[in-house]
């Protein structure tokens, strides 16, 4: 199984997070990832909301 699938395969859902600030570059690695996901039928409803660290 090639790497992607693993990855997928054993992610999880986090309902609790911790209250340690991220990096800007971090940051904006997940939101460029979020950016290139798909969407159901190409709606495309992704609204970004960030806040910065102290």
């Amino acid at each position: 199984m090639n790497e992607t699938l693993k990855t997928l395969h054993a992610r999880r859902s986090v309902r609790s997070y911790k209250p340690d600030p991220i990096s800007r570059e971090d940051f904006e690695t997940i939101v460029a990832a979020g950016k290139a996901a798909p969407s159901g039928m190409n709606r495309q409803p992704y609204p970004y909301h960030g806040r910065p660290g102290s």
